[in-house]
């Protein structure tokens, strides 16, 4: 595994082009031989934008009342338990707070 390869893959993850559960598995796609830009491509598509990933947590939410009552642990875990990967941590996390308040409001 090259000085370049690590590099590529760590840039890719600073600039929340991937998520850092996919760092693991992309590493052993390189060192299975894949080119790492190849690699790092592939993984960044399973990536989903903003919009809809606010839109799948206020569905996960909007399904599962219970856990909105249970509070914000019981939500991430649920939601996390569907989105790991897909986005960063700290982005889910933010959505799912938002998502929360909005809820507590009504």
């Amino acid at each position: 595994l090259s000085d370049a390869a690590l590099e590529s893959v760590f840039v890719a993850l600073a600039k929340n082009n991937i998520a850092k559960e996919s760092v693991e598995p992309l590493l052993a796609d390189i060192m299975g031989g894949t080119e790492p830009d190849e690699a790092i491509k592939a993984a960044s598509s399973g990536q989903i934008g903003a919009q809809e990933l606010s839109e799948r947590v206020q569905k996960i939410l909007d399904e599962n009342p219970e856990l909105v009552q249970k509070g914000p642990k019981a939500c991430m875990g649920r939601v996390m338990s569907e989105l790991r990967g897909k986005a960063p941590g700290e982005q889910i996390s933010r959505i799912v707070q938002q998502v929360l308040k909005k809820k507590e409001a009504v």
